[in-house]
């Protein structure tokens, strides 16, 4: 039972002393949705901040949460007898985002350069996604706005499970650049009749603290 305490005290007294160092940043995103055959590609932007704890030399747990923003575009323009029509597909989505990563990195110049791999899990939950179509014949024309889900009948899901990993390179221990890349595992559509995939890279720079 001592022995049992003191490693207790031991483990709680390695935590408590754990450096702990707070990110605040953001960056591009770009996306690919994958329904059967069919792909469409979105861009956008993420923000928020992360925590590095470390757990040994090199080796950090690195937390957050990040809010995320994705716009896809499909335009198409015909012209038949002098009469012309154009159509326009907009989908925008909302995401929060709670990564768990595993950070392991190579300090190359102490105090001034720091390169470093990363890889795991990350929660994710779509907060928002709305269609926008909007079309013109000769001139006249309309828009509609769907609500992917809420709409009655819909089979869009909000929840996701994102495994990825990617590679960076701390500056001075204040500025953080990093690339990665991540896969989305869970089903989006809960009909039988299709699968639906979200995977895609991001690009972002990160101030530390």
């Amino acid at each position: 039972m001592k022995k049992f305490i003191t490693t207790l005290a031991i483990l709680a007294v390695a935590a408590g002393s754990a450096i702990a160092q707070v990110s605040v940043g953001g960056g591009y995103l770009n996306s690919t949705k994958t329904q059967g055959n069919v792909k469409a590609n979105a861009q956008g932007f993420y923000a928020g901040i992360g925590y590095n704890y470390s757990l040994a030399p090199g080796l950090t747990l690195s937390p957050g949460l990040y809010y995320s923003n994705l716009t896809s575009k499909d335009a198409n323009s015909v012209s038949i007898w002098g009469i012309n029509a154009s159509s326009e597909i907009t989908e925008k989505e909302h995401y929060l985002t709670l990564p768990v990563n595993l950070n392991y990195g190579l300090t190359l110049v102490p105090g001034a350069l720091r390169l470093f791999v990363y890889g795991g899990p990350s929660l994710q939950y779509c907060l928002s996604s709305k269609t926008t179509t909007s079309g013109q014949i000769a001139g006249w024309g309309g828009t509609s706005d769907h609500d992917n889900l809420k709409a009655n009948g819909s089979t869009y899901t909000p929840f996701d499970v994102l495994i990825g990993g990617g590679v960076g390179v701390d500056i001075s221990n204040m500025i953080r650049v990093n690339a990665g890349y991540n896969y989305g595992i869970l089903d989006r559509d809960s009909s039988d009749n299709t699968v639906l995939h979200r995977a895609g890279w991001h690009l972002g720079v990160s101030f530390l603290f």
